[in-house]
């Protein structure tokens, strides 16, 4: 199942950082292999971004659109968007996501999921030479460098 995420949204609704919500659904999409999806409005560095992290893509909207607007264009994009789910309690997105046929489901719901992801991850053991927080790629596609 593929998602999408309001990333301001979930934001609003959360006491995470955008680094902190980055890294968590990096680890979702690590661990399920879920295709990931994850918009935040404004720019990084110049212009709207995108960054791919295998399944996991991050995207900003640039300075003259909405996160909204950038994903009701990506699904519109999407060839297939059977299995799509996007999260958000944004009405007005969640209605036009609705049109194309994605599944809405609330910002809450994802935050539950990344919480009891989190728990279950604390509860594994580290691999050697594993370092949960050593994301660096993840630390550059915030601050607009590659």
């Amino acid at each position: 199942m593929p998602i999408l995420v309001d990333g301001n949204n979930l934001l609003g609704f959360s006491n995470l950082t955008e680094e902190q919500l980055t890294n968590a659904l990096s680890r979702l999409s690590d661990s399920k292999g879920l295709r990931v999806l994850l918009c935040f409005d404004g720019a990084r560095s110049h212009g709207r971004s995108r960054e791919w992290l295998g399944k996991f893509q991050v995207l900003f909207s640039g300075h003259y659109q909405t996160a909204d607007d950038v994903i009701l264009a990506e699904i519109a994009k999407l060839k297939d968007k059977h299995g799509w789910v996007l999260y958000s309690n944004d009405r007005k997105l969640s209605t036009e996501a609705r049109f194309y046929g994605i599944k809405i489901e609330s910002a809450q719901k994802l935050l539950a999921q990344l919480k009891e992801q989190r728990t279950s991850e604390s509860m594994v053991p580290e691999k050697p030479g594993y370092e949960r927080n050593s994301d660096d790629l993840l630390q550059a596609m915030l601050k607009g460098k590659k």
